[in-house]
């Protein structure tokens, strides 16, 4: 049996997600390269609610092929799609959960390749063997 004061505090927070729905943040980052594994910088990374088709925010992966957003979404909606695009390579999609908070790494084919390219979930190992050792802003050190 549930004691009521957990009861109370699970109707409450239950009660806070019907009443706020918009006040949970869109998450999502990752890193690009090519094929050869160099970064790829300056690709368009946009994330787009599924329900509305509405743009939820949108960024340029940096010369290091990191990127890193979060935002309001515009909506209810619950499902988002990650879009990149960059000139010159095939473009790849994600759709994910807003509860995920996915951290992904996209390998982008070429124009000319026959592959496709792809943008794979990261395991928690390796966000931190690859994203964040490339990605992640440094600790400061000192007071």
């Amino acid at each position: 049996m549930v004691p009521p004061f957990r009861r109370l505090a699970i109707a409450l927070l239950a009660g806070i997600q019907v009443l706020f729905p918009a006040c949970a943040t869109v998450f999502t980052r990752g890193i690009l390269q090519d094929a050869a594994g160099e970064p790829i910088g300056g690709a368009s990374v946009r994330v787009v609610s599924v329900a509305s088709g509405k743009l939820v925010v949108e960024a340029v992966s940096d010369t290091s092929g990191c990127f890193n957003l979060h935002q309001f979404p515009p909506d209810s909606g619950r499902q988002f799609r990650l879009d990149i695009a960059r000139a010159g390579y095939k473009p790849a999609s994600y759709t994910f959960d807003m509860a995920q908070s996915p951290v992904l790494q996209g390998t982008l084919a070429p124009d000319a390749a026959e592959k496709q390219s792809v943008l794979v979930l990261l395991t928690r190992g390796q966000v931190y063997g690859t994203w964040q050792l490339v990605c992640a802003p440094p600790n400061p050190t000192g007071n």
